[in-house]
Order: structure tokens, then C-alpha cells, then sequence
């Protein structure tokens, strides 16, 4: 899956979960200075938000030391930080 532009659903093809479908909204939020992409998927009456920029937090608390010092996972966080995605607030 890659990051776009566009709204997208996604489904999936067990006959358990039949009809289940996640939609996207595409919402920009400010933080210094910038807006940074986040991309937000519902199904029925609850919500998940991929905010790439905000799963560097994690990388910071203490419990992830073990994870982040693993040079395994360098690849992954060079592909999580490709998933920022910003633009300069334009001044209308």
C-alpha cells in the first residue's frame, strides 16, 4: 500500500469479514509551522488515524530501546519516515 492523494476503501476478501470495508478521509493538521498528512479510515462508528509523523514519538520512549538499537529495523523507520508527508501552510 503506498500513501496517496486520493481517498480510498479497503475490503477484504474472507468470507468471515464480508462487507468490511474501511474508508479513508484525507485531513492536513498543522504542527510547526507545516501541515502534515493524516490519514484517518472508519468502519461503522469507530476510527483509526495513520499519522505517519507521529509514530516517531514512540521511537523516543524507553520501552522501544530494544526495537530501535536492533539494526534489523533500520529499513523499516527509513521506510516510516518516507511516509511524512508535509507542505508549507499557504498564506491566503
Amino acid at each position: 500500500m503506498s500513501i496517496t492523494d486520493d481517498e480510498f476503501k479497503i475490503g477484504c476478501s474472507s468470507p468471515a469479514l464480508k462487507g468490511f470495508v474501511l474508508e479513508s478521509k484525507i485531513n492536513w493538521l498543522e504542527k510547526n509551522g507545516k501541515e502534515y498528512k493524516e490519514i484517518s479510515m472508519q468502519h461503522n462508528d469507530w476510527w483509526i488515524w495513520i499519522i505517519p509523523l507521529d509514530y516517531q514519538k514512540a521511537f523516543t520512549y524507553a520501552w522501544f530501546d530494544s526495537i530501535r538499537e536492533d539494526k534489523r529495523f533500520d529499513v523499516l523507520f527509513e521506510r516510516l519516515d518516507k511516509c511524512v508527508v508535509c507542505r508549507e501552510i499557504s498564506t491566503k
